[in-house]
């Protein structure tokens, strides 16, 4: 074969090669056109999410307003029906009182129309018996000086006239016997009218004087208006047994209303994870999760730090500053050198922590670590660790989701700040559903070795969902006790030890203070990464 034919088949085999390279080019804009369209998708499912969410609060709260507004209703209306219940007694009684005071009043009618009567036979009487009376004083005094001695004598004389005169006086006696015995007669009736008069001046003293009229329109006029007011209690009543039926119907239809939105919410949100699970599975592909070994990550705040973590064969980094004061963000020329310095190309994850202190962060701070994200994600962040409460303790999921816009698509940890969360074991479901990787804990313990009751827990709970790395206080004597209890697939730890005093320091001889000039400077020791790294195999 001459020079010719080898150039035309190298030029042949190197047409074929930019043509396959061509085809794959095109094929990888497809495919990282298709994971666009894929977090796009993903993006406006978590925001019709997260508006259900919000729609779904919102009729929760009306639901509880017209709940209350039933309660007092219904307070109301059994107010109302106790009242009309004593309203009815009342005229029940009234009715009664009502009925006693027209016999009372018929009673004192036909007793004032025989008034009159009474008193001409009282007048009559008396008039009588002071007749009688006169005629019994007669008598007695005739009885008592009487004119003949011998009254049973018959008297004769020459005297005609007196004989007559005797004879008159005989009749006038007899007449007076007469008489005598009619007062008697009289004195008994005029006694019994007396008692009669007694009697009826007790009758007549007993009932009801002349204001009986007067007092008898009052209680008229009171019942007329008590009337009037339970008429207006009555219809008051009728409108509060409509407006409670109204309340009534717009409860049930807001009930069913709810159930619906409850069901489409339940469907959408069973969609979106299923869809969410399939996008994390796609993704999951490219790293391998389920590796049998157990993974190292080791947190670095230097640059001594991270080569030490990098040769001791750590498997991934968390690169931070001042891990004093419990990891603050890195600063930018301190990931570019990592990387630079990276040739086994270990995933580095970059800490978002603005300031020492909480987790509750203001709106500037906020501004301040979405800054941080971008910055750090152009300059070759491979993941972010951060963690925003509030200040009830429960993951702020509104600061979070504006923080991961400015981190998607890369992997994500929620760091320690999970350890101050008071209900743990469901705001690990608020953090799954915010999209993180994976949640450094101590299982709210000084040292994750005695939190690894609350470690096991939570892996129980999440099972695959999530990855649960316990770190605090890991070293090499615990270790195994850590993964034997927790059955945990990635362990986290700083692992560093005090760096060695240099012979001599310039600022020995200055008196100025920055800090505290006597605390020790902590690095990452790259032999106790490597003998966990060993451990980790054997595990």
């Amino acid at each position: 074969m001459t020079g010719l034919d080898q150039i035309r088949v190298l030029k042949t085999e190197n047409k074929e090669l930019h043509d396959e390279e061509k085809r794959l080019h095109k094929t990888l804009a497809n495919l990282n056109r298709t994971i666009k369209e894929q977090a796009k998708d993903l993006e406006q499912l978590m925001n019709e999410r997260d508006v259900l969410g919000s729609q779904l609060v919102r009729r929760n709260d009306e639901i509880a307003l017209l709940n209350e507004k039933i309660v007092i209703l219904q307070a109301t209306l059994t107010r109302g029906e106790t009242h009309y219940e004593l309203r009815l007694d009342d005229i029940r009684l009234l009715k009664l009182e009502i009925k006693r005071l027209r016999q009372e009043k018929g009673h004192i009618s036909k007793t004032m129309a025989s008034m009159v009567e009474l008193r001409q036979e009282v007048f009559h009487l008396e008039r009588d018996l002071t007749r009688s009376r006169l005629k019994c004083k007669a008598l007695e005094q005739e009885v008592q000086n009487p004119l003949n001695i011998h009254r049973w004598r018959k008297l004769a004389g020459s005297d005609p006239e007196v004989l007559d005169l005797l004879q008159k006086i005989q009749i006038l006696q007899k007449r007076l016997l007469q008489q005598g015995s009619l007062a008697v007669e009289r004195e008994r009736q005029l006694k019994q009218a007396e008692r009669l008069y007694l009697n009826l001046r007790k009758v007549v003293a007993r009932q009801p004087g002349p204001g009986i009229q007067e007092e008898l329109c009052k209680t008229q006029r009171a019942l007329k208006s008590r009337g009037n007011k339970l008429k207006c209690m009555v219809s008051e009543l009728n409108m509060a047994d409509l407006k409670a039926n109204e309340y009534k119907s717009d409860l049930q239809r807001v009930t069913e209303e709810l159930a619906d939105l409850k069901r489409k919410y339940l469907a959408e949100k069973k969609a979106n994870r299923n869809l969410r699970m399939a996008y994390e599975s796609s993704r999951e592909l490219n790293r391998d999760m389920k590796m049998s070994k157990v993974k190292l990550e080791v947190c670095v705040d230097s640059l001594e730090s991270a080569l030490a973590a990098l040769q001791g064969g750590a498997d991934r980094l968390e690169l931070c500053s001042s891990l004093a004061d419990g990891g603050l963000t890195p600063t930018p020329g301190l990931l570019i050198q990592v990387q630079n310095l990276n040739s086994r190309k270990v995933p580095v994850y970059c800490l978002l922590r603005c300031r020492p202190g909480n987790f509750i962060y203001t709106p500037d701070e906020i501004e301040i670590m979405k800054e941080d994200a971008k910055i750090l994600r152009r300059n070759g962040a491979d993941g972010f660790v951060f963690g925003i409460l509030m200040e009830n303790g429960d993951v702020n999921m509104k600061l979070c989701r504006e923080i991961i816009k400015y981190c998607h698509p890369l992997p994500l940890t929620f760091h320690r700040a999970f350890d101050f969360c008071r209900r743990p074991t469901i705001e690990v479901e608020v953090i799954i559903d915010l999209g993180f990787q994976r949640i450094l804990t101590s299982g709210k313990q000084r040292t994750a070795q005695m939190g690894v009751k609350l470690i096991k827990k939570l892996m129980e709970q999440v099972g695959s969902r999530i990855i649960i790395m316990p770190g605090g206080g890991i070293n090499k004597d615990n270790v195994n006790f850590i993964l034997e209890n927790t059955g945990a697939t990635e362990i986290h730890g700083s692992f560093s030890s005090p760096k060695e005093p240099e012979t001599q320091r310039p600022e020995e001889d200055s008196e100025a203070v920055i800090g505290n000039r006597d605390a020790p400077i902590m690095v990452t020791n790259e032999n106790a990464v490597t003998e966990i790294v060993n451990m980790l195999k054997d595990f």
